[in-house]
């Protein structure tokens, strides 16, 4: 494959971009740290609106980490240059399941659940504020006081949502080797509902 993205043939080209476009994931080994790099590089110019995840463990996986959105070193045999060029790192391979389905999902839905809480708590401050002033005339006047309306936000942003991060848990995580059948659902679930629910 690094030897069709050196080539001049346009039909060598062409048939890659092809290939890439509908590929799920794509596995690269046996490769020079530069063709590493550019397979990804390739991949990013190719098919835009696809994220890269590039895992590696040694020195010659740095510059693929580092050319994809997601770097995932793992500290291995061959030195620590792979995780600390890394956006996450891991100690052991089999750790990469944990990360990408357990914290990752964990994160997606905190996060979107976290914008949603934001916009209505924003939203019932404007309203309140936007009929109060209609009431009044636009006179300028306020109807909350300064200091409510900073412990407002310090409560319903930070306390509430600190405690909703740190203790909120939608699946039971606890056990260190899930089934395999029920991490693609979740996975599933992060990607198509809540991705939908945030566009």
């Amino acid at each position: 494959m690094a030897d069709i993205i050196e080539s001049k043939n346009l039909d060598d080209q062409r048939l890659l971009k092809e290939f890439l476009g509908i590929v799920k994931s794509l596995i690269v080994y046996r490769s020079s740290p530069a063709q590493k790099a550019k397979i990804v590089q390739c991949m990013r110019k190719i098919v835009p609106d696809a994220y890269t995840l590039s895992i590696g463990d040694g020195a010659n996986d740095v510059n693929m980490i580092r050319s994809a959105h997601v770097g995932i070193g793992i500290y291995g045999k061959e030195g620590e240059q792979a995780a600390s060029f890394s956006d996450y790192a891991v100690p052991e391979f089999k750790h990469l399941r944990r990360l990408l389905f357990v914290h990752g999902r964990s994160v997606g839905v905190k996060t979107t659940n976290f914008l949603a809480w934001y916009t209505y708590k924003s939203l019932l401050y404007s309203i309140i504020s936007m009929f109060m002033n209609i009431h009044n005339g636009f006179s300028g006047v306020s109807y909350f006081v300064d200091y409510y309306l900073a412990l407002y936000d310090v409560n319903l942003s930070t306390f509430a949502m600190l405690g909703y991060v740190l203790f909120d848990q939608d699946i039971k995580f606890s056990d260190p080797v899930l089934p395999n059948t029920t991490l693609p659902k979740y996975y599933a679930y992060c990607r198509d509902e809540i991705l939908n629910k945030a566009v």
